[in-house]
């Protein structure tokens, strides 16, 4: 339940929930200093008006950005946290950008970078500290990025993302069907729930425990 969400991931919880109001894909991130300060917070961009490059703006890569070099925090002490696993692109830049502890909530089964053979060695070898949380998180994000899926697919995109969830995490896919052929999502988003709302409305529905 959201009430027993640490901060940091109420925080990039939050940012994905401002991505998914705004039509753009649900994945939030954030970086946290040794001592649990905030540091900088984002959500993915694509959809919002203004975007140079739409296909860059990533919550990670968006929030990295933002990070200083010249700061009191020291980057390779920090710790991110994201909604998602990050893509090739954003792990890329995660570990050029010398963080070397990340936690993200759920698997990314189409574009997730975490596990692939070649990311997986230099994460290794760097000693980096990169771990995947799963459980309850994972399926409320799963069910957050179908629902974004579905929506791209009645706009004409293509349908491999969702499929490959649909394979690896089938009730969070089904839930999203649901919610999204009812407007539930809609619904939500004009009556301006939060995320903690959403939440827990996604979990009580899922009947996860």
């Amino acid at each position: 339940m959201w009430s027993e969400l640490s901060y940091e991931w109420q925080v990039v919880f939050e940012e994905a929930w401002v991505a998914f109001k705004m039509g753009s894909v649900p994945i939030g991130a954030a970086v946290f200093d040794e001592f649990g300060r905030l540091i900088v917070r984002d959500h993915n961009r694509w959809n919002e008006v203004g975007i140079p490059n739409r296909f860059l703006a990533h919550a990670e890569t968006n929030a990295i950005r933002q990070l200083r070099t010249d700061a009191e925090y020291n980057i390779r002490t920090c710790v991110m946290y994201v909604t998602m696993e990050p893509c090739s692109m954003c792990l890329g830049t995660i570990d050029i950008g010398n963080i070397k502890h990340l936690k993200y909530a759920a698997k990314d089964p189409y574009n997730g970078a975490a596990e692939i053979p070649w990311f997986e060695s230099r994460i290794r070898k760097k000693n980096h500290d990169y771990k995947l949380i799963g459980g309850e998180m994972e399926f409320v994000q799963h069910v957050l990025y179908a629902g974004y899926e579905l929506s791209q697919i009645e706009r004409g995109s293509g349908t491999l993302p969702l499929k490959a969830l649909e394979d690896e995490f089938p009730d969070a896919a089904a839930l999203a069907k649901k919610l999204h052929e009812a407007g539930v999502f809609e619904q939500w988003k004009k009556e301006e729930k939060t995320m903690e709302f959403a939440y827990d409305e996604i979990l009580r529905r899922g009947h996860y425990n």
